[in-house]
């Protein structure tokens, strides 16, 4: 019965933390991804129920996110060429000349009329019928390819980021149930779960630079692209800090985990 009771106790700091952290990263992802249809209607007056209105994410998005279509693409042009990541009026102004889809008529007089200034055949009255070859949506890459499985823009970051995160939470709780339960081999089994997050944590940030120069062209490094190479860079020299502490403490077992292991360890998680 007290096994049970130390599981469930166990289990729900875990849980707790788990908690805080999701709430803490909530307002990161919110402001990470800005509402581009509240950056647009401020920038321009749109007709209640119309076409630009109501397109939601076909505004910029071919079939959905992430494929982008003409008017997109250029926006994402644009955002490239000042170095920015967050849309705003500048970004929008900057296009407007534009004849993003190719049917005669300039984004800026398609928004003008409430029509779509990234599909063909959504185009203002009259306007004349273009000789340029219509602009065609973004194809989506093949998945299958060789090309996107050696060398996917993302580096393969965001399959490797997992591995250091889930291996250190996972030696983390051993140690947490080892200590409770006073069992070595469970301390065993988070010294090298420690020991192979630390080390899978040099390839991700390794394959984060490479997602930085192929996905994000090496744009200038600021706001929460920076933020999360410092963080990546930190956590790893926490993860290797941690290691170094262990190793002390594995060759001589009688003298436990420290109280200042045990604060750096939770400043990493």
């Amino acid at each position: 019965m007290r096994s049970i009771v130390r599981y469930v106790a166990v289990l729900r700091c875990v849980l707790v933390i788990v908690i805080v952290g999701a709430v803490c990263t909530l307002p990161q992802i919110a402001f990470a991804k800005p509402d581009f249809v509240a950056v647009f209607a401020k920038a321009y007056p749109l007709k209640g129920g119309g076409k630009i209105s109501t397109a939601g994410c076909a505004l910029c998005h071919a079939g959905g996110p992430p494929k982008l279509n003409p008017y997109g693409k250029d926006i994402q042009t644009a955002l490239n060429t000042a170095h920015k990541r967050t849309l705003d009026g500048d970004i929008l102004k900057a296009v407007e000349s534009k004849d993003s889809d190719g049917d005669g008529a300039p984004n800026e007089g398609e928004i003008k009329s409430d029509t779509l200034p990234g599909v063909a055949d959504s185009k203002p009255a009259g306007t004349p019928a273009s000789t340029a070859a219509p602009k065609t949506a973004e194809a989506a890459p093949n998945p299958f390819a060789l090309e996107s499985f050696v060398k996917p823009k993302h580096g393969n970051h965001p399959v490797l980021v997992h591995f250091p995160i889930a291996l250190f939470l996972i030696g983390f709780l051993f140690d947490v149930i080892g200590i409770k339960k006073r069992q070595p081999v469970l301390l065993t089994a988070g010294y090298y779960n420690l020991l192979v997050a630390a080390i899978s944590s040099l390839p991700t940030i390794a394959t984060g630079l490479l997602a930085w120069q192929w996905q994000f062209g090496g744009a200038p490094l600021e706001s929460f692209l920076l933020y999360h190479l410092i963080c990546g860079i930190v956590t790893s020299l926490l993860l290797f800090t941690l290691l170094g502490m262990r190793r002390k403490a594995q060759a001589n077992p009688e003298s436990g985990l420290s109280a200042g292991y045990w604060v750096l360890a939770a400043l990493t998680l």
